[in-house]
């Protein structure tokens, strides 16, 4: 049996026996997804062909005016108002995904690339600009 469909099935049991074990009477809580479509959307990601992710480049530098509407953007994907004066910004192969406002503040970020890394990098160069 392939190892994802084998892995759902096991969470669905193991969803069934804990509800059994709380001794819930009322009809289990089911996933607004039917377990027949989750295994075939894991049966054709698992027939997708892996490219190997090649480390991108990234770039830490102060931002320009032409940078506003990339960190407008950033701000409404991330649900934060737009850091306002100097800031630092990363970019990633050429697009911004990450800004810190100078001298202190909260990050923002893009949800569809991990930050977190980046960020660090970025209060790294704040503090370092700040010394």
């Amino acid at each position: 049996m392939h190892p994802e469909l084998t892995r759902l099935l096991a969470e669905e049991r193991f969803r069934e026996l804990e509800d059994a074990r709380r001794g819930r009477t009322t009809e289990p809580k089911r996933s607004r997804t039917p377990l027949r479509v989750r295994i075939a959307a894991a049966l054709l990601e698992s027939r997708r062909p892996r490219t190997p992710r090649r480390p991108g480049r990234l770039t830490i530098r102060p931002a320009h005016k032409e940078d506003r509407a990339a960190l407008q953007r950033l701000a409404q994907l991330d649900e934060q108002p737009a850091p306002p004066g100097a800031r630092l910004v990363a970019e990633l192969d050429g697009r911004v995904v990450a800004a810190l406002p100078l001298p202190a503040g909260p990050a923002i970020a893009g949800p569809f690339v991990p930050a977190e890394d980046v960020i660090v990098l970025l209060e790294l160069r704040a503090r370092q600009l700040a010394a």
